[in-house]
């Protein structure tokens, strides 16, 4: 009798842990959802364009009244970076895509997308590192120096002091001046040397 009864319990442990399971992966494949169950795929289908970002009338078309919430969907922000799903390109381009909308919104997302990148130093994350310093240039103004001036100072990475000095030649603002300047005493790259002295220049120039 005890035998069956052995049996009967493995039976029914197994079952329970079956179920526990499934219900571990079906909770787990909801969270790491694709970004189409969240965004209208004429959104993705518009930023799938290869090097290529759309105006603000098509992006307007397709995203209707939240399209900040819809590419912040995209870039990710929300989720690990582990689960980001996006495909890479049209993670960058909702970076970029960005920059067609001036407002206190927009700023906030590339800010987080800034704080979010900060230690990127090669490969995709670098990319969407120095778009959303160039997005953030242009939407941020002067405002936005505080947040880009620091990675003038990256020394791992000369395309991203590159990507600072541009960013802060978009602004023109007097306010970037100091850093501009302490680092143009320091730096050794040509690459940078010569954005720093462009940055310089459109700003004294106005």
């Amino acid at each position: 009798m005890t035998a069956p009864r052995t049996s009967r319990t493995t039976r029914i442990t197994r079952w329970l842990v079956s179920g526990v399971v499934v219900l571990a992966l079906a909770r787990v494949q909801a969270s790491r959802a694709a970004p189409d169950d969240v965004v209208d795929p004429a959104v993705i289908e518009l930023l799938s364009a290869f090097d290529y970002v759309p105006t603000r009338a098509a992006l307007d078309d397709v995203m209707g009244p939240a399209p900040i919430d819809q590419l912040r969907q995209l870039i990710g922000l929300d989720l690990p970076v582990e689960m980001i799903e996006t495909d890479p390109g049209v993670q960058l381009r909702a970076v970029r895509a960005l920059a067609r909308y001036p407002g206190d919104d927009a700023r906030t997302t590339l800010r987080d997308t800034l704080a979010r990148y900060a230690f990127a130093r090669h490969g995709h994350d670098l990319l969407l590192l120095r778009a959303a310093l160039e997005s953030l240039a242009v939407v941020g103004g002067a405002a936005a120096v505080p947040d880009i001036t620091p990675f003038l100072d990256v020394e791992e990475s000369r395309d991203l002091r590159a990507a600072a000095a541009n960013a802060l030649r978009v602004i023109k603002s007097a306010t970037a001046l100091p850093a501009l300047r302490a680092r143009q005493l320091i730096e050794t790259e040509p690459q940078v040397s010569f954005a720093i002295t462009e940055a310089l220049r459109a700003i004294l120039e106005g």
